[in-house]
């Protein structure tokens, strides 16, 4: 009887939630990975925005979005901060 009231008791303290707590830096760092997807399409010379979205930096040359961001896309800008961006190919989807 002891041995199932230490368990039930164990059972209870493993499922109990525990806070976790992010450091600042930790966060700051993460930010500065996250970019928005701009898709901007072209009509001869004639371009007009066509929607966004946001990614993640994962190589100096990869963004890692969402499919539904690019589904309409074969280029698509990139920005961060409103300090550069970079047009380039859509490599890859999944799913």
């Amino acid at each position: 009887m002891v041995a199932l009231f230490r368990f039930i008791l164990l059972a209870f303290a493993l499922a109990a939630p525990t806070v976790s707590r992010a450091e600042q830096q930790d966060i700051a760092a993460a930010a500065r990975g996250v970019v928005r997807v701009v898709l901007v399409a072209t009509d001869g010379s004639e371009a007009y925005f066509v929607g966004h979205g946001s990614g993640l930096a994962v190589a100096p040359d990869k963004i890692l979005t969402n499919a539904h961001v690019v589904e309409l896309a074969r280029q698509c800008g990139v920005g961060a901060c409103r300090q550069w961006m970079v047009v380039g190919p859509v490599v890859g989807q999944e799913g």
